[in-house]
């Protein structure tokens, strides 16, 4: 009983990470795309 706790807290951990992880990189392409439309002049 109480490994099949851990093992599902783990997995939770697990899924709050990825989350974070993939939130995080979304952000960093976000900042990244948007800088690189501006950066370029003739970019419209």
């Amino acid at each position: 009983m109480r490994a099949h706790t851990k093992f599902r807290f783990a997995c939770k951990m697990w899924e709050l990470l990825q989350i974070t992880i993939l939130r995080t990189n979304s952000k960093i392409i976000g900042i990244y795309t948007f800088r690189k439309i501006f950066s370029q002049p003739n970019s419209c």
